[in-house]
Protein backbone atom coordinates (compact mmCIF):
# COMPACT_ATOMS: atom_id res chain seq x y z
CA UNK A 1 0.00 0.00 0.00
CA UNK A 2 1.33 3.31 -0.77
CA UNK A 3 2.15 6.10 1.39
CA UNK A 4 -0.77 8.57 2.27
CA UNK A 5 -0.65 11.72 -0.15
CA UNK A 6 -1.64 13.45 3.10
CA UNK A 7 -0.75 12.19 7.03
CA UNK A 8 -1.71 14.09 9.67
CA UNK A 9 -1.26 13.50 13.83
CA UNK A 10 -2.41 15.66 16.81
CA UNK A 11 -2.43 18.46 14.87
CA UNK A 12 -3.56 21.74 16.73
CA UNK A 13 -3.65 25.39 15.94
CA UNK A 14 -3.88 28.30 17.83
CA UNK A 15 -3.96 32.24 17.48
CA UNK A 16 -3.47 33.75 21.36
CA UNK A 17 -6.47 32.61 23.33
CA UNK A 18 -8.08 31.18 19.74
CA UNK A 19 -7.90 27.14 19.52
CA UNK A 20 -8.13 27.02 15.85
CA UNK A 21 -7.63 23.15 15.78
CA UNK A 22 -7.41 20.94 17.94
CA UNK A 23 -5.86 17.03 18.49
CA UNK A 24 -6.59 16.31 14.49
CA UNK A 25 -5.62 12.99 12.98
CA UNK A 26 -6.30 12.65 8.91
CA UNK A 27 -4.83 10.59 6.85
CA UNK A 28 -6.20 10.91 2.68
CA UNK A 29 -4.93 8.45 -0.13
CA UNK A 30 -3.89 9.66 -3.54
CA UNK A 31 -6.43 10.41 -5.81
CA UNK A 32 -9.53 10.71 -3.81
CA UNK A 33 -11.80 13.35 -2.92
CA UNK A 34 -12.82 14.42 0.45
CA UNK A 35 -14.98 17.43 1.60
CA UNK A 36 -14.14 19.20 4.77
CA UNK A 37 -17.61 20.72 6.32
CA UNK A 38 -18.22 23.09 9.77
CA UNK A 39 -19.71 25.73 11.03
CA UNK A 40 -17.93 29.21 10.48
CA UNK A 41 -15.22 28.79 12.74
CA UNK A 42 -14.68 25.57 13.04
CA UNK A 43 -10.75 25.61 11.65
CA UNK A 44 -11.73 24.24 8.34
CA UNK A 45 -9.31 27.03 6.69
CA UNK A 46 -6.99 26.67 9.24
CA UNK A 47 -6.87 23.04 8.43
CA UNK A 48 -6.21 23.60 4.92
CA UNK A 49 -4.03 26.34 5.15
CA UNK A 50 -1.61 23.34 7.31
CA UNK A 51 -2.30 20.37 4.79
CA UNK A 52 -1.21 23.79 2.13
CA UNK A 53 1.97 24.83 4.13
CA UNK A 54 1.08 27.90 4.45
CA UNK A 55 0.76 28.16 8.16
CA UNK A 56 2.67 25.63 10.37
CA UNK A 57 0.69 23.87 13.45
CA UNK A 58 1.30 24.58 17.04
CA UNK A 59 1.36 21.09 17.66
CA UNK A 60 1.13 18.01 15.70
CA UNK A 61 2.80 16.97 12.28
CA UNK A 62 1.52 17.33 8.72
CA UNK A 63 3.19 15.28 5.88
CA UNK A 64 2.34 15.64 2.16
CA UNK A 65 3.53 13.53 -0.53
CA UNK A 66 3.69 15.34 -4.27
CA UNK A 67 2.83 18.34 -5.02
CA UNK A 68 -0.01 20.38 -3.02
CA UNK A 69 -1.34 23.86 -4.29
CA UNK A 70 -3.72 25.54 -2.62
CA UNK A 71 -7.13 27.15 -3.67
CA UNK A 72 -8.10 28.32 -0.61
CA UNK A 73 -10.13 31.79 -1.19
CA UNK A 74 -13.21 29.79 -3.10
CA UNK A 75 -14.46 33.52 -3.74
CA UNK A 76 -11.86 34.39 -5.76
CA UNK A 77 -12.77 33.14 -9.66
CA UNK A 78 -15.13 30.85 -8.99
CA UNK A 79 -18.00 30.93 -11.20
CA UNK A 80 -21.21 30.23 -9.80
CA UNK A 81 -23.25 28.01 -12.88
CA UNK A 82 -20.04 25.03 -12.46
CA UNK A 83 -19.46 22.56 -10.44
CA UNK A 84 -16.92 22.79 -7.69
CA UNK A 85 -14.98 20.09 -9.77
CA UNK A 86 -15.86 22.27 -13.43
CA UNK A 87 -14.70 24.96 -11.64
CA UNK A 88 -10.96 23.69 -10.14
CA UNK A 89 -9.45 23.35 -14.00
CA UNK A 90 -9.75 27.06 -14.76
CA UNK A 91 -8.39 27.47 -11.46
CA UNK A 92 -5.50 25.33 -11.43
CA UNK A 93 -4.43 26.52 -14.72
CA UNK A 94 -2.66 29.08 -13.40
CA UNK A 95 0.04 26.65 -11.10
Amino acid sequence: MAAPAVAMRGIAKRFGAVQANRDVDLSVAAGTIHGIVGENGAGKSTLLKIIAGVVKPSRGRAVTSGRVGALLELGSGFHPDYTGRENIFPSTALL
